[in-house]
């Protein structure tokens, strides 16, 4: 009975760590969803730099993903027909294109540029403490 239970035990302890790792998590990130969702909570300069790494993550990736979109896509269309012409699958080239630029390619590439702008914005936020104060009371990015 004893061996059953240490066997038990074995086993139900990494399950309980990672379940009880899991309800932490998810209470921080419900607490920060709701403390972020009442605009008493965020302070002016909070939200200022909200805004512009909002700003730069939408309005300056948006010429980068329309390059790079058009630049991946034509590159793609053009392999396809050369390939699939080579093969004699000619007519297959509207379905390889949907599955492989669609659903595949697009959402990475999109999340690439969206990242690194991100994170620049995210770096902005980071770097903006105390120490980057103007003497007239504004704050500055010290990137």
């Amino acid at each position: 009975m004893n061996a059953a239970l240490g066997v038990l035990g074995a086993i139900g302890r990494p399950v309980v760590s990672a379940a009880r790792w899991l309800l932490e998590v998810g209470g921080m990130v419900a607490a920060v969803a709701v403390h972020a969702t009442r605009g008493a909570t965020w302070r002016p300069t909070v939200r200022q730099a909200f805004v512009l790494a909002a700003r730069d993550a939408i309005l300056g990736a948006l010429p980068a993903t329309l390059l790079l979109s058009l630049l991946v896509g034509l590159g793609l269309l053009y392999q396809a027909l050369y390939w699939l012409e080579a093969a004699g699958q000619a007519s297959m080239i509207g379905r390889v294109i949907v599955w492989v630029l669609v659903r595949e390619l697009a959402p990475a590439l999109v999340a690439l540029v969206l990242g690194r702008k991100l994170i620049k914005g995210w770096r902005f936020c980071a770097n903006t403490d105390s120490s980057s104060r103007k003497g007239d009371g504004s704050w500055r990015a010290t990137i």
